[in-house]
């Protein structure tokens, strides 16, 4: 038996409101909401509570579900901590493997960018993590280089006002900085995907650039070149842009029908994972 999945509808005016995203929900259905299938099944599930770099795991464990096994089934957790998000990509099929040189349950305890790993990934995932680093480039160049060729990114970094000091962060990821960063790195923004999420933090699900040369980690970053525009999705053009509202690019899962809301649906037809994910900053749960 299959059932219609609603659409859900997430407003920052009503953030402290908890809103489960739940296909037994009675809420009314959006004329641009897309209704998901669920095949009927037995799932044990699980509550895990995180804030930081949820939304590039929701777009990603939604519209990649069926090639989870297949053709993801590896994934490094850069910066693991306390293991949540290993714990839900586990949850999800993959197979997660720990980098924290601070975290004593990883499982390489060793520094990211000085230890040489025997083996690629296809899917690597950095929450909150790239705005620690000393170097950026260097950073993003190790992480493409341990990235399987068809394998992706799940990138997210806070974007506090520059004015604004907090311990540890030596950089700033304003949405035009990522961009830029993702692009010279040899990251294909276009194709891939992005989400500002409001004023708190971005995230991309991006893929290697196909026209990218590792010769062009020589080069400085003077100039947006032709392959620059060909892996960016906004005109490299010096302009300004708003850096507090929700905007998506390329996204299937999540939408933005204004810049102080969000609508979250889950393509069909899908088996649930089992997944229950609070985020308790956005005040929101959304199961999978």
């Amino acid at each position: 038996m299959q059932k219609k999945e609603p659409n859900y509808v997430i407003s920052n005016e009503n953030q402290s409101k908890q809103i489960w995203l739940d296909d037994q929900a009675e809420l009314p259905l959006k004329a641009n909401s897309l209704n998901s299938d669920i095949q009927s099944t037995s799932v044990q599930r699980k509550e895990y509570a995180f804030d930081w770099g949820a939304f590039v795991l929701i777009e990603f464990l939604g519209s990649c579900q069926r090639l989870i096994g297949e053709k993801y089934k590896t994934a490094l957790d850069i910066g693991s901590g306390r293991g949540v998000q290993t714990e839900i990509m586990r949850h999800a099929g993959l197979e997660v493997f720990q980098v924290d040189k601070y975290s004593e349950t990883a499982d390489f305890q060793v520094d990211f960018i000085d230890h040489e790993f025997k083996q690629k990934f296809d899917i690597i995932y950095c929450s909150h993590v790239i705005e620690h680093q000393r170097n950026v480039g260097a950073f993003l160049d190790k992480i493409f280089d341990i990235l399987e060729d068809d394998g992706l990114l799940l990138i997210s970094a806070p974007k506090h006002p520059a004015e604004r000091l907090v311990e540890g962060h030596l950089n700033c990821f304003f949405t035009t900085y990522f961009i830029q960063h993702l692009i010279h790195a040899g990251f294909d923004c276009k194709n891939g995907k992005f989400l500002s999420c409001g004023g708190i933090e971005n995230g991309a699900i991006v893929p290697k650039a196909t026209n990218f040369c590792i010769s062009e980690r020589e080069e400085d970053g003077y100039q947006w070149t032709s392959k620059h525009q060909e892996r960016s999705f906004l005109p490299l053009k010096n302009t300004q842009l708003n850096s507090e509202v929700w905007f998506l690019h390329n996204c299937d899962v999540i939408s933005s029908s204004s810049p102080s809301a969000l609508t979250i649906n889950i393509p069909g037809p899908r088996t649930e994972f089992g997944i229950d994910l609070a985020l308790k900053r956005w005040g929101i749960h959304v199961r999978l």
